[in-house]
């Protein structure tokens, strides 16, 4: 799902295409959305072109909550009616406090073998939120400490998802100017790696437990973290 941030117009840019062929529009379009059990119409003026640029308002979210817009166009072209639908996701990308570039220095890896648009940052952010209580949240709007904190959780726990995938993900070698350097040679390389990140994960939420209810903490997925990779078989 394609996340976008809240209060604002964002430029939506639609393919004019019918039956795997570019178009042009012969009238007027007509756009729904919805967010929740609010649904708004808007016309969508013709214009000579094979892609449209449709504005998308996005309604205010609270940090740590989630709003799905859900979006629908139709309009008329030369060759039929252009129909498309797609959903995306309002947060607040401003309160996630972790880049990709965290995730990569955690995993050791370049940009260009783990892509920002492999990842699901804001994701794990929706789902970590709620581990704390309101206090925390608070504290860290003014507390760099314990913002670093949360992003470094977010960044580990996507870091720890993004690991059982390594192995057929990266290339084994790569040669240097001193060599060639073998990483993740074999499943110990790929689970050793894992325990490491796993006790990064473990210390951030032992140096935040105060913040934490233990209850709340139990029911949390991402954080019974079950590897995809059979170390003792070599597989899945």
């Amino acid at each position: 799902m394609q996340y976008l941030a809240p209060n604002d117009v964002h430029i939506l840019n639609v393919p004019v295409v019918v039956g795997a062929e570019y178009t042009v529009p012969t009238a007027d379009g007509k756009l729904t959305t919805r967010i929740g059990l609010t649904t708004e119409t808007t016309i969508i003026p013709k214009v000579e072109s094979s892609t449209l640029d449709v504005p998308l308002n996005t309604p205010n979210v609270l940090p740590g909550q989630l709003q799905i817009l859900s979006v629908m166009l139709t309009i008329p072209t030369a060759a039929g009616i252009l129909r498309y639908r797609e959903n995306f996701g309002v947060i607040d990308l401003m309160d996630i406090p972790a880049t990709g570039e965290t995730v990569r220095n955690f995993l050791g890896l370049t940009h260009y073998e783990v892509e920002d648009k492999d990842m699901d940052l804001e994701g794990k952010y929706l789902a970590l939120y709620n581990v704390f209580i309101n206090d925390f949240h608070n504290a860290r709007q003014s507390n760099p400490y314990l913002t670093k904190l949360f992003g470094d959780l977010i960044a580990v726990t996507e870091a720890l998802a993004l690991a059982p995938t390594l192995i057929i993900r990266i290339d084994k070698k790569r040669a240097t100017e001193n060599g060639e350097v073998t990483r993740f040679g074999d499943a110990g390389d790929l689970e050793s790696l894992i325990d490491s990140l796993k006790g990064k994960r473990d210390d951030i939420l032992a140096e935040l437990g105060e913040f934490i209810e233990e209850e709340t903490l139990n029911t949390v997925a991402i954080l019974q973290f079950v590897p995809m990779y059979n170390f003792a078989t070599g597989g899945a």
